[in-house]
């Protein structure tokens, strides 16, 4: 294949992942929008008191009955968003979808990775995107931990098999970086680790090529 031929492949898979992304736009926001007149209630009027008392949010302990610390997930994004859009709930309420495309996106690109065909990719991200147990997350501005933690743990999970993949500190420490950040937006995030063990009893490379490779490198 010519160099012509390889970049003209490339540029049109660039354009189905545009087409793709935009795709998951259309569906997001249709599926959603309900969700953008919803009002603050509940767990929204503490973040956003809290976005009123940086050391309330991020020193941990500080609050005897407070149960979680979670400085990435809530306090940070009520913070900015706050600053920035007062106490306009819509903006909230789109922050979160916004941050849910974006998680939407990883999950086609993660699928695509692992398993190799575009439209199988395209149902998981479609399936992770709609599916209503995303309902209360949308209905809370304070269920954006739940997204922002799935962006992290989706861009850790993408990295690292980067890095086993194609080698590269990079990719391997950008794979730690943003698995960090997951833990310090929700606490779940730790079932990362029990995933890469997953995927390299099962999915990842055996020994050998890594030994090949290893020598190929040297």
């Amino acid at each position: 294949m010519s160099l012509w031929e390889n970049s003209e492949n490339q540029a049109s898979l660039q354009m189905i992942d545009v087409a793709v992304a935009a795709a998951l736009a259309i569906t997001v926001f249709y599926e959603w929008w309900p969700t953008l007149g919803t009002r603050f209630y509940q767990d929204d009027h503490w973040h956003l008191f809290l976005a009123q008392n940086p050391s309330l949010g991020i020193i941990p302990g500080i609050i005897p009955w407070a149960q979680d610390w979670r400085p990435l997930g809530t306090f940070a994004p009520f913070y900015l968003m706050r600053g920035a859009f007062g106490l306009n709930p819509f903006a909230f309420h789109l922050t979160n979808m916004l941050v849910h495309l974006i998680s939407g996106f990883l999950v086609y690109r993660l699928a695509l990775v692992m398993l190799g065909a575009r439209e199988f990719a395209l149902l998981a991200a479609s399936f992770y995107t709609l599916h209503l147990a995303h309902t209360r997350s949308m209905q809370w501005a304070a269920g954006i931990d739940n997204f922002l933690s799935a962006v992290w743990y989706l861009l850790a999970f993408s990295l690292y098999l980067r890095s086993r993949k194609h080698g590269g500190s990079w990719a391997y420490w950008g794979s730690l970086a943003a698995f960090a950040a997951a833990l310090l937006t929700k606490e779940w995030s730790i079932t990362l680790v029990v995933v890469i063990l997953w995927y390299e009893f099962t999915c990842g490379p055996a020994p050998s090529q890594l030994t090949q490779r290893a020598q190929w490198k040297t």
